[in-house]
């Protein structure tokens, strides 16, 4: 093995580790999300494995046969990595059992560990290949780490930019494994080792086909994406009789079969705000988060035109394609705090609404932007913000921190819970704010023509809850929502994973 084939192989490794680390988090996120949780697990384990390869690999680099060492390592490792899209499901099956933050860093371990430990020897053996003498170590081990390193930074830019939007998280692995294999042979037998390398590549290209597709008895996936943002699926749940749009296995939008009528508590929340600000006249809304796009059409029933930021392509195409989505107004594919912060129309209403599975963007939670908010607003117009948490005690500091953040913008600021027979101070519950000029006390009869509002409303408008001053200022400079909102995400994600929600998407 050559010096200069030692350089590639180094380049090589390092750009796999990246694609993998990126990867990791989508393989996992369909049951554990993609929190920091999440995030931190995968690095672990990189890191872990990282380190017990090099030090594996710097003895077999004093050993016999270190030249044939970093072919043996890459075959290793696309061997494991061909066969985990097959093992995937009943890895996060078992690993689910054991609660987010454990079960995140076994299923990261077994899917990942080995591969990224093989790889993690090369550059050792590749500093050996490439040092003539002793006198020589110092510049080939300079070269190789900077050879490495340079991979990663291409591997990290091809993996976020072009390869996680364009392929699935099974194919990209497949397609790992097919990269490390050819290479593998290329080293084992150069030139003539091409051929073997190209039927590696298409093997590996055809278990790709091969990997058994998601759903189960209960769930028939419709639609499987992995953007540049999460895991989004589209899953008609035969056990609910329900339409899901789940984005990093959280139940983003969940709508009737048949009829795709939205059953969700929270959008009744929305649709009451609705009903109030119609018979004021208001006509024209903002939504930032489309989701499955149920608001959308509940609006239009009041004859509200609404305008819609969604900043994931694939949330829009899919709410288009599966859940009848039909736009009444602008439909911008970008950012909504570039919406909220751009000179545009004023609204009668604002809805923020933005999940990032189970993560609110901090972006749109901050002082800031509620004054961005509040300026996009006509007067009298109202501000509707849903977040997920505890409502009061001890645990509601995120509920806490938007209260005093929303009164340091707007004069009346009111939270409800819309989950009916959920006890607030004991369960993580949605939690709708309302920010106004004036305080919100919908009339009832405005919603004579919806017997579903009327309803729902005779107990909601029971659930007002006040969870508490001492809350955070949340600034775009001080922006704890991560850390605010992880204990009610992280006790939401426990609940999902003991009824083993999100192992068949």
């Amino acid at each position: 093995m050559t010096p200069r084939a030692a350089r590639a192989a180094a380049f090589l490794s390092g750009a796999c580790v990246l694609v993998l680390e990126l990867v990791g988090s989508r393989l996992l996120s369909p049951v554990f999300g993609s929190s920091l949780y999440v995030w931190s697990s995968v690095i672990t384990v990189t890191l872990a494995a990282l380190a017990a390869g090099a030090w594996a690999g710097g003895l077999l680099a004093d050993g016999r046969d270190s030249q044939r060492w970093p072919a043996r390592l890459f075959a290793a490792a696309g061997l494991w990595l061909a066969a985990a899209p097959f093992a995937r499901k009943a890895v996060l099956g078992a690993a689910a059992g054991l609660g987010l933050k454990a079960g995140s860093l076994l299923a990261a371990l077994v899917l990942l560990g080995l591969p990224l430990g093989a790889l993690g020897a090369v550059a050792p053996l590749c500093v050996r290949l490439c040092a003539a003498s002793l006198a020589g170590v110092g510049r080939a081990a300079g070269s190789v780490s900077a050879l490495g390193t340079f991979g990663s930074v291409l591997g990290a830019l091809a993996a976020g930019f072009w390869l996680l939007p364009a392929l699935s998280a099974a194919l990209l692995l497949e397609a790992v494994a097919g990269v490390l294999f050819a290479a593998a042979a290329l080293l084992s037998w150069g030139a003539r080792g091409a051929a073997g390398a190209a039927g590696a590549a298409a093997l590996c290209a055809l278990l790709s086909y091969a990997v058994p597709p998601n759903g189960s008895r209960r769930a028939k996936v419709l639609a499987a994406e992995d953007s540049l943002y999460g895991a989004v699926r589209v899953v008609d749940r035969l056990d609910w009789g329900r339409r899901v749009l789940y984005i990093d296995g959280v139940a983003n939008t969940v709508a009737s079969l048949p009829g795709l009528h939205n059953t969700s508590e929270y959008m009744l929340a929305f649709e009451a705000a609705a009903a109030s600000a119609a018979g004021r006249g208001a006509r024209r809304a903002l939504l930032v988060g489309l989701g499955g796009g149920a608001l959308v059409k509940r609006l239009a029933t009041y004859n509200i035109a609404t305008d819609v930021a969604e900043l994931d392509p694939a949330i829009l195409r899919l709410a288009r394609d599966w859940f009848d989505f039909k736009p009444t107004g602008e439909v911008w594919l970008e950012d909504g705090r570039r919406v909220l912060e751009r000179p545009g129309a004023d609204y009668d209403l604002v809805y923020l609404d933005a999940f990032a599975g189970d993560q609110t963007p901090e972006q749109v939670f901050s002082l800031e932007a509620f004054q961005a908010a509040r300026r996009r607003l006509k007067p009298g117009g109202m501000l509707v913000f849903n977040l997920i948490g505890r409502a009061s005690g001890p645990e509601a500091g995120f509920a806490r921190a938007a209260l005093r953040t929303l009164r340091e913008v707007f004069p009346e600021v009111r939270m409800l819970v819309p989950n009916l027979g959920l006890p607030p101070d004991a369960e993580v519950v949605n939690l709708v704010f309302y920010a106004s000029d004036a305080p919100f006390a919908p009339d009832p009869a405005g919603f004579s023509q919806r017997p579903e509002l009327v309803a729902w409303w005779k107990t909601a408008s029971s659930q007002w809850v006040d969870p508490g001053g001492g809350g955070a200022l949340v600034t775009d400079d001080f922006n704890p929502v991560a850390m605010l909102s992880a204990p009610g995400m992280a006790e939401m994600r426990a609940m999902m994973l003991s009824h083993g929600e999100g192992v068949d998407l």
